[in-house]
């Protein structure tokens, strides 16, 4: 995630680790699963400042599961951290677009220290096999 502002306005733009050159897979070029890719995010560390996380200072993610469809992120904030309405923006985005990556339809952020669940839906799967046989039904 690159950010900054411009005009008075955040701006905020989401890439993909593998765009800022992280590494995405195991050695044995297997996938990161959900939990491994949210633990990666936290572990970013970009010296230039270009770039960081969306998981900001002060939030220490819990666990991160995926479960009947439905991705699931606890986390907590240490004493006396209080992010900006940017900061805890950004990081609902990034974690939605991680969750997107693994085609969920729904995802849960867990705070533990306010004990706030927050439900985000997110694109039901798309059913190729459906749109064709629509398709050849009206013809």
């Amino acid at each position: 995630m690159k950010s900054g502002k411009r005009c008075g306005l955040y701006l905020s733009i989401f890439t993909s680790r593998n765009s800022v050159g992280k590494e995405i897979n195991h050695a044995d070029d297997e996938l990161l699963d959900f939990s491994q890719t949210i633990e990666a995010m936290a572990s970013v560390d970009d010296d230039n400042g270009e770039y960081g996380s969306g998981l900001y200072e002060g939030l220490n993610v819990q666990e991160a599961t995926i479960d009947d469809n439905q991705s699931i992120v606890s986390y907590n904030l240490h004493d006396g951290s209080e992010p900006s309405e940017q900061e805890r923006i950004d990081f609902e985005h990034v974690v939605q677009l991680a969750a997107l990556d693994f085609q969920v339809e729904e995802l849960r952020l867990v705070n533990e220290t306010e004990k706030v669940i927050s439900i985000y839906p997110l694109a039901e799967p798309f059913d190729f096999n459906e749109e064709e046989q629509h398709e050849e039904s009206n013809e």
